[in-house]
């Protein structure tokens, strides 16, 4: 059973927010996005890391760049500790705090493709220093008397410091390759996924038994493939919601042909409706 020995989780208005987070025991959350931009650094822990169908390997440190469409999931099999330095990005922010270089800045999480190029690898000076940069933040969030100047100073600071990083590695294809059946089955779905997509269709398209492909995807990617078509389609709703589209829009274009349904399908995997997302949404670009 998952223990979370320590969690602390801060927001800075709409700007931005950290999540320090140790876990003890098996950790296999569902697959989910974010409607913004992550940086999510691996301390200590083995296992892997789920981005768009990629598998990952963590069982060194890393720090893994998301952008708000790319759903995602850690998968921690072994006992023992396992830690995440977090901080999550609003683009509307970046925006504002790097006017001359926002495209530059953000390359790190929209100039490439979705499950492409999303790990870099970390020495353990580069470990070091965004350690410090992270502690450097949690310390000026607790310290009232600092104000927001010195906050969003040390936040600037680690996101230059993670836009070095990237830019010293480059783009790296470096996450495991995935069996040839849950590959083809990843990129139909991707292509797909708002038609009406059954099993039986899928195994037909790939010419393979559907209860193999199901064992296979399961076994590979730690969900299943209805789970996968649904977070796919969740994604896309929230980024049209985000972007100004209308509910009943958002649901069609996702591939819900059902309003209601979605509504309550939507609600059930937030926790709250589409119409507060959109007026609400604290990263909207």
């Amino acid at each position: 059973m998952t223990n979370d020995k320590k969690v602390i989780l801060e927001r800075f208005g709409t700007g931005f927010s950290y999540i320090q987070k140790v876990t003890e025991g098996k950790y296999d959350p569902v697959l989910h996005f974010h409607e913004c931009f992550e940086i999510y650094c691996f301390v200590c822990g083995s296992g892997s890391f789920v981005v768009e169908g990629k598998i990952y390997d963590i069982s060194r440190p890393s720090i893994l760049l998301l952008n708000d469409t790319e759903i995602h999931k850690p998968i921690i099999l072994e006992n023992g500790k396992y830690e995440r330095l977090i901080v999550l990005v609003n683009p509307t922010y970046l925006k504002c705090a790097f006017p001359l270089h926002f495209e530059q800045v953000t390359s790190m999480f929209n100039h490439r493709r979705n499950g492409r190029g999303n790990q870099i690898l970390l020495k353990k000076n580069e470990l070091s220093r965004y350690m410090e940069l992270f502690d450097g933040l949690v310390k000026a969030e607790a310290a009232f008397d600092t104000g927001r100047l010195e906050r969003d100073v040390r936040y600037l600071d680690l996101v230059s410091f993670v836009y070095e990083l990237y830019s010293k590695n480059g783009v790296k294809d470096s996450g495991m390759e995935l069996n040839s059946y849950v590959k083809q089955a990843i990129k139909f779905i991707n292509l797909n996924f708002n038609m009406s997509i059954s099993l039986d269709d899928l195994a037909g398209e790939l010419f393979v038994n559907k209860n193999y492909l199901c064992t296979l995807f399961k076994k590979q990617l730690g969900c299943t493939i209805g789970a996968y078509v649904a977070s796919k389609r969740m994604a896309h709703a929230s980024l049209l919601l985000r972007k100004g589209e209308s509910v009943r829009n958002a649901a069609l274009e996702a591939g819900f042909n059902d309003y209601t349904n979605f509504i309550r399908s939507f609600k059930r995997y937030y926790g709250y409706t589409p119409s507060k997302l959109k007026k609400t949404s604290m990263f909207k670009r």
